[in-house]
C-alpha cells in the first residue's frame, strides 16, 4: 500500500526542487507491480508566457534512450535476427575490434574508451572516428556502447528511428515514443538545457540527427511507467508476455553495468541522465522510481545527490499489503486534495 504521510513528504520536497530552482520541471512516477502513482510541477518553457507543465508534457530522454534500446535489442533476439553473443563485427564489418560481443556494449564491458581521439565534423566522420575508437585498461561506462548498439540495429533493421518507434507502439505500447518530434509536438515538449523545446540536447546525437541508441528519444511519463511495468514483471504488460522472461536473467548479471544501468547491489539498477532523468530498479521489491526532469545544469555529484533524496524518500511511501507485496494505490479523495489536482493514481 502507499504511505500517504511520507507520500506527502516526497511531494513537498519535489516540489521545492522547482520552486528553489534547482529544476525548470519535474514528472515522477512511482511504479510497483502493476500499480503506479505519479504527479507534475513546474513549468515546460520558463521565456515569454509560461507554459505549465503536465503530466502529458513530452520530455527528451537522453541516456533513458538507452532503456529503449536494450527492450528492442531483446525483441530482436527473440525473433532469431540477433545473439547477444555476436560479435560487433558481424554487423559492423568496418569496426576495429573482432572480439567485443553485442552483450559486451550492452553492460559497458567492452573496454572501449569513453572519449574520441578522431575528431569529427558530420555523421561519416563520426562514424569513422567511432569504427576506430581506443581501447581502456579496464570496463568504463562509454556512451559509445549504445550508440554502437544502435548503429547494429541500424544494419539489422534499415532504419533505427522507425524500428524503435513501431516496436515500443506495437510490441509494448509505448506510444509517445518520439525521436525529432514534429513541430506541432514540440510546443508541448519540456525545455532542454539549451532552452530548446523538442530538440536532443546532445551534442553527438544531433550530429547523428537526432537518433541514436544512446539518446534522442522523447517521450511522456506514462510511457516510461509501462517500461518499468515490463521490467518490474519480467517482460509481461497486462497479462500479456511482451518480451520473453528468460531475457530478464541479463539484468541480473554479475557486473558493475547491466544493459546500460549501474547496479548498485545484486538487486537495484539506476540509470540517468545529464539533464537529471532518472530511473531506479529494486528488482527484489518490484519497486520503480521514475524522474523526468530539467535540472538547472547541475554537477553529476549534485544530481545523484538529488537522486537518491527521491529514491530514499519514495521509498518509504511503500507498505506491505496482507500478502506480503509492495503495492502503489490509488489515493483517498482527501489525500488527492491536499497534494493537489495535477496528482493522479493510476
Amino acid at each position: 500500500m502507499l504511505d500517504s504521510a511520507n507520500l506527502l513528504q516526497l511531494d513537498k520536497y519535489v516540489k521545492s526542487l522547482v520552486y528553489t530552482k534547482y529544476a525548470h520541471a519535474i514528472n515522477l512516477a512511482l511504479v510497483s507491480y502493476n500499480n503506479s502513482w505519479s504527479t507534475s510541477c513546474g513549468h515546460k518553457t520558463i521565456s515569454g508566457k509560461l507554459q505549465p507543465n503536465s503530466l502529458d508534457t513530452y520530455y527528451d530522454l537522453d541516456s533513458l534512450t538507452t532503456v529503449l534500446c536494450t527492450l528492442c535489442l531483446m525483441k530482436l533476439q527473440q525473433d532469431h535476427t540477433i545473439a547477444f553473443n555476436d560479435k560487433i563485427v558481424k554487423y559492423l564489418p568496418d569496426f576495429k575490434y573482432d572480439d567485443i560481443t553485442l552483450l559486451d556494449c550492452m553492460n559497458h564491458y567492452s573496454l572501449i574508451s569513453d572519449s574520441l581521439t578522431i575528431d569529427f565534423n558530420d555523421d561519416k566522420e563520426l562514424y569513422h572516428a567511432i569504427m576506430n575508437i581506443d581501447r581502456s585498461s579496464s570496463p568504463v561506462y562509454s556512451i559509445y556502447n549504445y550508440i554502437i548498439l544502435g548503429l547494429v540495429i541500424e544494419k539489422c533493421t534499415g532504419n533505427l528511428k522507425c524500428f524503435i518507434e513501431d516496436t515500443c507502439k506495437s510490441s509494448f505500447e509505448m506510444k509517445s515514443i518520439k525521436y525529432n518530434p514534429e513541430y506541432s509536438l514540440r510546443y508541448n515538449c519540456c525545455i532542454n538545457s539549451n532552452g530548446q523545446q523538442g530538440i536532443c540536447a546532445d551534442h553527438i546525437c544531433n550530429i547523428l540527427h537526432g537518433v541514436s541508441g544512446h539518446s534522442g528519444a522523447f517521450c511522456q511519463l506514462k510511457d516510461l511507467v509501462k517500461l518499468a511495468l515490463i521490467i518490474n514483471n519480467e517482460g509481461s504488460l497486462k497479462e500479456n508476455v511482451v518480451i520473453e522472461k528468460d531475457n530478464f536473467a541479463l539484468f541480473k548479471a554479475d557486473s558493475e553495468y547491466v544493459c546500460g544501468f549501474k547496479k548498485l547491489d545484486d538487486h537495484r539498477l539506476y540509470l540517468s541522465s545529464d539533464s537529471g532523468n532518472m530511473l531506479y530498479i529494486d528488482l527484489k521489491a518490484k519497486l520503480t522510481v521514475i524522474v523526468l526532469a530539467n535540472f538547472n545544469h547541475l554537477t553529476k555529484d549534485a544530481l545523484e545527490q538529488i537522486h537518491k533524496s527521491i529514491i530514499d524518500k519514495a521509498s518509504k511511501c511503500y507498505v506491505k499489503d496482507s500478502k506480503g507485496k509492495f503495492r502503489v494505490t490509488k489515493l483517498s479523495r482527501g489525500i488527492s486534495k491536499q497534494l493537489g489536482d495535477n496528482k493522479r493514481g493510476q
